[in-house]
């Protein structure tokens, strides 16, 4: 499993393995060493106590392993994203991934117009994995191949919910017909509609969804959901 977290005072050790000669050889920095990785911690922390908060420091975990960092800033004219990852997490699709969540962050919950991004001309797999995530080459500007990507328009799905020993759910657009059983859709039927619905269709977590949902209990309901991101730290105002 792909998710972002807070970062705390015991990564230390891993931010030393993402942050190495090799991962950083493209960045306008050196390797991280222990103190600086302390300093890292410490200040990432402050970041995320802020209110309102101005830069988010996340990590990368996958399977419990943290392999990267993402970053948002929102302490500039037009927000911005970076993000790291360990050198032996390369070539997986993990970055792809982490920015498509930092970005489900800032196009939902934080409702940003527009995001950012950039790297150096000679690390083209960091543009491969912008583009992958949604973002638009702009040109270059100081010595970075530049991105933009404005927040996405709403999608807007009709769902039929066919109660079948469990529910089969006809989705707008889709070939196969998800099945959900009693016990999943009890749970919280809108969640698991929109899950379905993203995984049939390919919509990535970023792009808000409008639900039409129709089952054989009574008129059509209209469910809208904004972009699938991380959920709020505790005592964030944002």
């Amino acid at each position: 499993m792909i998710e972002l977290r807070e970062l705390g005072p015991h990564d230390t050790v891993a931010l030393l393995r993402i942050y190495s000669p090799e991962a950083t050889r493209h960045l306008d920095r050196e390797a991280m060493d222990a103190a600086e990785a302390r300093y890292y911690l410490r200040d990432a922390a402050a970041a995320a106590a802020q209110t309102p908060r101005t830069l988010y420091v996340l990590g990368l975990v996958v399977d419990g392993d943290l392999v990267g960092v993402v970053k948002l800033h929102r302490d500039r004219p037009v927000a911005a994203v970076g993000y790291i990852l360990r050198a032996d997490a390369w070539g997986r699709g993990y970055a792809t991934e982490g920015v498509r969540r930092i970005l489900a962050l800032a196009f939902g919950r934080l409702g940003l117009p527009e995001v950012r991004a950039k790297h150096r001309p000679e690390n083209p797999a960091s543009g491969r994995v912008l583009r992958k995530a949604g973002f638009v080459p702009t040109g270059e500007h100081d010595g970075y191949a530049t991105y933009a990507m404005r927040a996405p328009t709403p999608r807007e799905v009709a769902v039929e919910v066919r109660p079948v020993a469990g529910y089969e759910l006809e989705i707008e657009g889709a070939d196969d017909r998800p099945f959900v059983t009693f016990d999943d859709m009890d749970d919280n039927r809108d969640e698991v509609v929109s899950q379905s619905v993203r995984e049939a269709l390919g919509i990535p977590g970023h792009v808000p969804l409008v639900l039409m949902i129709k089952d054989s209990y009574g008129p059509v309901a209209r469910t809208e959901e904004s972009a699938v991101g991380i959920p709020a730290p505790p005592g964030s105002a944002d």
